[in-house]
């Protein structure tokens, strides 16, 4: 069973009138999910289905004792100060873990040619995994926000980035493709008609497919590079395969991998640190 219920308190906290009924309401459920996680990582995960469920759902308007409820909500569900250095130490430690035992991919032209023929797929999810690897978004950005624009034959503008916190500075951005944009454009399209009800709905898309995505990418992917396929290893390799071809143009030659996978990652420009977690594999 879940953890995570951010509905049932949602509705045990719907009634509420005073700020310290709803204060105790939110204490209880913040010890049961910290009682029941065993990982920092995982609590942070539960506190953002928690928040992103009643960013969706609380009245933005709506007050409890003459502050905003979905303020008070939102401040309660996150880590400690304490809690996130211990999550970015762990991660700082993964990522250097990672890049110590750096993955094989085998054959590239393989791995393209897989993602590509994925495009032609009659199967909604093929599609997706398919896009992933060849723009490097994620998967609820191919199946729920993103936007592609043309561009020239090897770019195109992406709009629709997830995961963004509050950065306000997230605009349209070109990233490479690593297959025609026309094929790009057209199984985009052909992934919105097919299935238009997770068109802006990353939490029913992700919700609905995760399990399917994870048995689909070692379906198909198994064999072309080092280790178990994940979905997310899409998007590290994209970021890699960029470099390598791309890397090889003036404009780019003077920018550091990190800054680069930065760039078309869509990551802030200050923020480099971040895609050291797409630092996972090396081309044989």
């Amino acid at each position: 069973m879940a953890i995570a219920n951010p509905q049932e308190f949602f509705k045990s906290i719907n009634n509420v009138k005073t700020l310290s009924t709803l204060r105790k309401k939110m204490t209880a459920e913040k010890k049961y999910l910290e009682n029941g996680y065993n990982t920092v990582a995982s609590l942070k995960n539960g506190y953002t289905a928690y928040r992103n469920y009643l960013k969706a759902n609380v009245a933005i308007d709506r007050l409890v004792g003459k502050k905003p409820l979905l303020d008070l909500l939102l401040e309660q569900f996150r880590l400690s100060e304490e809690q996130q250095a211990i999550f970015n130490s762990n991660k700082r430690e993964d990522i250097k873990s990672n890049k110590s035992k750096l993955r094989a991919i085998y054959n590239i032209e393989n791995y393209l040619n897989t993602a590509n023929e994925l495009l032609d797929s009659k199967y909604y999810l093929d599609k997706v995994l398919g896009l992933c690897a060849l723009t490097g978004r994620r998967a609820a950005e191919i199946g729920a926000t993103a936007e592609f624009k043309i561009i020239d034959n090897s770019s195109i503008e992406f709009s629709g980035q997830l995961k963004t916190k509050t950065r306000n500075d997230v605009k349209p951005y070109i990233i490479p493709v690593l297959m025609p944009n026309y094929r790009i454009i057209y199984a985009l399209r052909s992934i919105r008609e097919l299935k238009p009800r997770y068109i802006n709905n990353p939490d029913l898309f992700h919700n609905a497919t995760s399990k399917d995505l994870s048995i689909k990418v070692k379906k198909y992917f198994s064999g072309l590079f080092e280790g178990e396929p994940k979905v997310k290893d899409l998007r590290a390799i994209y970021a890699l395969i960029c470099f390598t071809e791309f890397h090889k143009t003036p404009a780019n030659r003077k920018i550091d991998r990190d800054v680069y996978f930065s760039n078309i990652l869509g990551h802030s420009k200050d923020d480099i640190t971040t895609c050291g977690s797409y630092v996972d594999f090396y081309i044989q």
